[in-house]
């Protein structure tokens, strides 16, 4: 069942009055033009709807820059790279390399760690995460 009532709850209402109660086969962003009419069915463009989403939250931004920016803080969060990409959808680490932009302050720390001989700690970590 699709449950989006603590993140976006007036998205919620405003589907379950459209459409009625939810299914799991239910799209969250449904297809129609001009009206949206079959949940069934995804949605053809994001572009109205993100335009009025990012309207509301007063954000300026591209949606695809939030690709970006998921992949940067997966990749400075440690996040192994074959559950990177996974997520992401991408069939090659290049592609990754090209979403993931590290941050020079991300790039400070690998260095001190180095200098401060903290990085047999940074192996350890992912060697841990790289276990689960």
């Amino acid at each position: 069942m699709m449950n989006c009532s603590p993140s976006c709850p007036a998205h919620g209402q405003w589907f379950t009055k459209k459409f009625g109660a939810t299914e799991p086969a239910h799209y969250l962003f449904p297809f129609g033009r001009p009206a949206l009419s079959d949940p069934s069915r995804p949605t053809t463009t994001l572009k109205t709807v993100w335009g009025s989403i990012r309207e509301k939250a007063g954000v300026e931004c591209r949606l695809h820059d939030l690709r970006h920016t998921a992949a940067t803080k997966m990749a400075e969060a440690g996040i192994p790279e074959s559950t990177m990409l996974a997520l992401m959808g991408h069939m090659s680490r290049a592609m990754l390399e090209r979403y993931s932009h590290i941050r020079m302050n991300a790039k400070r720390e690998a260095v001190k760690k180095l200098t401060t001989g903290r990085c047999s700690e940074a192996n350890d970590t992912d060697a841990q995460s790289d276990a689960r």
